[in-house]
């Protein structure tokens, strides 16, 4: 049964989840920098712009900050499956409870990094001065330490996948019946995204470890954990109850999960034999994952 027949079957079994992460960047264009640039340069006026680092460079504090907003970030595309472009990722049910819980870890990770910055905030502003100079530091660039506080937000928010008939408008039967395909076929093509997702994420995992198998010179731990990982993870993202997907993932983990590092880099009887394991499991996928050719 192809993804696309058990589109109905996700209503109920996910839900919609955006995440809005917003920052202070500590940058801005300096309209004065700018016009001395290009007429310098001897080039137009609007030839190009100049932003300048509020900091005078990086600040260590700061990128603490973005980092753990990036980490969140990455989170929430690795435990959530596609839907759309503008931001709303499919969570599945069975996901749920740890999707919430690694968010409230990360949310309370970069609420420490923005502790942390706002702390140092007005020490900061004090060495700005000295490394950007009377010609570059103004003060009115500087908000004061709330505004800056205010700036740092996280949010997220959950919303119902859309079903057929569930429209609270009247409108011509001919019109509603149009909405209610175009909504059956977004849920078909959405399901079907993403459980070619799913497939990519376990496809990619298995034919990396697979391309190093050859001498086991490059062979990494996280070649293997990451396997172990998206493996795992896969139980909770299989949005259709997908049959292959469930055998191939649980094939991953028993034949390719357990591998010891050290056995795989010292002994080419154990490199042919994982091998021929990650084989097994990239040809159980075929019409669902199709490996980079050699050399792309």
């Amino acid at each position: 049964m192809t993804p696309t027949d058990k589109a109905p079957d996700i209503l109920g079994r996910a839900i919609l989840v955006n995440v809005d992460i917003s920052a202070w960047e500590a940058r801005k264009h300096d309209r004065e920098m700018t016009e001395k640039v290009n007429k310098r340069a001897g080039a137009a006026p609007d030839a190009g712009r100049y932003h300048k680092h509020l900091f005078g460079g990086r600040v260590e504090s700061l990128s603490a900050v973005q980092n753990a907003q990036h980490a969140l970030r990455i989170m929430h595309y690795e435990q959530t499956l596609p839907w759309t472009d503008t931001g709303w990722r499919l969570l599945p049910t069975a996901n749920h409870t740890a999707y919430t819980e690694a968010y409230r870890q990360h949310v309370v990770e970069i609420q420490k990094a923005v502790d942390a910055f706002v702390s140092q905030y007005p020490k900061l502003v004090r060495e700005a001065e000295k490394k950007l100079g009377p010609s570059m530091f103004r003060a009115k660039d500087y908000p004061d330490v709330n505004e800056v506080r205010s700036r740092f937000n996280v949010s997220v928010d959950y919303s119902p996948v859309p079903a057929e008939g569930d429209f609270r408008v009247t409108l011509p039967k001919e019109e509603m019946a149009r909405m209610e395909k175009s909504v059956r076929r977004r849920l078909q093509e959405a399901v079907k995204l993403a459980m070619a997702d799913a497939y990519q994420r376990l496809g990619e995992a298995v034919s990396d470890l697979r391309e190093h198998l050859h001498d086991g010179k490059y062979l990494r731990d996280t070649m293997i954990t990451r396997i172990s990982d998206v493996a795992d993870m896969l139980g909770r993202l299989n949005l259709t109850d997908d049959p292959n997907l469930e055998q191939v993932r649980k094939q991953a983990i028993k034949t390719l999960a357990t591998a010891d590092i050290t056995g795989l880099r010292s002994d080419a009887k154990v490199r042919t034999k994982v091998a021929e394991d990650a084989d097994a499991i990239l040809k159980q996928m075929q019409g669902y994952y199709a490996p980079p050719k050699e050399g792309k």
